[in-house]
């Protein structure tokens, strides 16, 4: 009997004193979207620049959107507000290294 009248005055205590109103309570879960969710939202916001494109520019500008994906560990460390940043420099990466590569073709060829 006492067990039962505990758990009904403890059940009487958490819904007037413990358990806050409706209007006050939060939700719980991530509060800031990852780099990769808004990094494809801004993709996506791209996508009418890329329907303009000729066929062989939208090639490349596929490429560059792959090397951003490729590189998303890193953009996501970058506590910048807005993904362009990090983006443009996964993209420069990109093209550096494929410009090493050339110029490392070339010095072997002589």
């Amino acid at each position: 009997y006492s067990l039962k009248l505990h758990f009904h005055y403890y059940s009487y205590l958490s819904e007037k004193f413990i358990t806050p109103p409706r209007e006050y309570s939060v939700s719980m879960g991530r509060t800031v979207p990852t780099w990769r969710n808004r990094i494809e939202r801004r993709i996506d916001s791209w996508m009418p620049f890329r329907r303009v494109l000729r066929h062989s520019e939208r090639d490349e500008f596929d490429r560059m959107l792959k090397s951003v994906r490729s590189r998303s560990s890193a953009c996501g460390m970058l506590p910048a507000s807005d993904v362009f940043e990090p983006a443009l420099l996964a993209m420069l990466i990109d093209i550096n290294s494929r410009l090493t590569k050339l110029e490392e073709g070339k010095n072997r060829d002589g």
